[in-house]
């Protein structure tokens, strides 16, 4: 008989969720994972199956955009950077090329001709910074997207030289001074760090549907995901890919969310105003990228039908199957992350089967 032992701490009224954790572990024949969960800015879950624990550290992929997006949020309501601000003007190097007309909002929200670019061929060339180089040459023709369209590594390409070019920081100090520092949690850019846990992969699936928009294949992305291997090599962690390459864990993502709609230990990360503006409905319907329904404010992912996190929540999928979101309604902050590469990219089913659970309990307290 196989056992699943689910290790870590529950608050009253949370008991049960520790059993939906091991009966949904049940299906999952490798590796581990870890859900965090804060409400009202208290710890009430802290659970992990498998050699895993909420201290492991992963890396998250697109939640690293999430991420970035909270740090600039934070420097715009200090009047350091402005979001609707020509991208020309945080980025001069992108003006001198020839982009007009885009914003740096419009950049967080999936909304420009820059999201998906062909012309990289190799995982070399995205870890050597081809990516800004692509972006560049393709400033000419660049504009806004009558709709959107996933920026899935030119989110941190554009937004990583906004940070080193208008704030004059890097991108992995940048989200260290205003997500990790603040809060004392785990999480860096581009460290190579040896104790991150490795990707396990399974047998890539391909889902076929009914589509309104076919997807726009997106060169980068292939370029990377064409040897998944590549994500647990030292020169992908030392790279510091600012879409998909920050680490940090299960706890310390329910810590920052939790901080984003309320106080922790004496922290916000986001004053209401500014959570208001970030979470703000900026892009809606079929991505152009994708090839399906998404939707999204300024930087986050908002509640769509493959993450149905709730009408006030917010938050980010990342292609290896963790996820970070908050709840407005329900007072939550959720960590989730795994070693267990998902078949299809996308929040792991581990977590979507356990997210119906976390709701229940949550209303029930709230």
């Amino acid at each position: 008989m196989r056992r699943i032992v689910v290790s870590g701490n529950v608050r009253q009224g949370f008991e049960g969720l520790a059993d939906v954790f091991g009966r949904l572990g049940s299906q999952q024949h490798e590796g581990g994972a870890a859900v965090s969960i804060y409400q009202n800015g208290q710890c009430v879950a802290d659970l992990s199956f498998g050699d895993y624990t909420t201290s492991s550290r992963q890396v998250v992929f697109s939640v690293s955009k999430l991420m970035l997006a909270i740090a600039l949020h934070r420097a715009a309501e200090r009047g350091s950077l402005e979001l609707d601000a020509p991208l020309s003007e945080a980025w001069p190097a992108f003006g001198s090329a020839g982009g007009s007309g885009i914003t740096v909002r419009d950049v967080l929200a999936h909304r420009t001709s820059l999201a998906a670019l062909g012309g990289l061929t190799t995982p070399e060339e995205v870890l050597t910074g081809g990516d800004r180089r692509a972006v560049l040459a393709a400033a000419r023709s660049a504009h806004r997207l009558e709709g959107h369209g996933y920026h899935a590594v030119t989110f941190g390409t554009v937004l990583g030289a906004v940070v080193e070019e208008s704030l004059c920081t890097s991108v992995p100090e940048f989200l260290k001074d205003e997500v990790a520092d603040p809060l004392g949690v785990d999480l860096e850019l581009g460290s190579g760090a040896t104790d991150v846990r490795p990707l396990l992969f399974t047998e890539p699936t391909e889902i076929l549907v009914p589509r309104a928009l076919s997807p726009r294949a997106d060169g980068l992305l292939s370029a990377l995901v064409s040897d998944p291997e590549l994500f647990n090599s030292d020169a992908f962690l030392k790279a510091g890919v600012a879409s998909m390459g920050v680490v940090t864990t299960a706890s310390s993502l329910a810590r920052i969310m939790a901080s984003t709609i309320g106080e922790v230990d004496g922290v916000r990360l986001l004053a209401p105003d500014t959570l208001n503006g970030m979470t703000k409905p900026m892009s809606s319907g079929i991505d152009e990228v994708l090839g399906v329904q998404t939707s999204f404010g300024s930087g986050p992912q908002l509640s769509f039908p493959r993450l149905p996190i709730g009408r006030q929540a917010f938050g980010h999928e990342g292609a290896g199957g963790s996820v970070a979101f908050a709840d407005q309604e329900l007072e939550l902050g959720i960590g989730f992350t795994t070693n267990l590469f998902p078949s299809a990219p996308g929040a792991s089913p581990l977590f979507l089967g356990l997210l119906p659970t976390i709701q229940h309990l949550a209303r029930e307290l709230a």
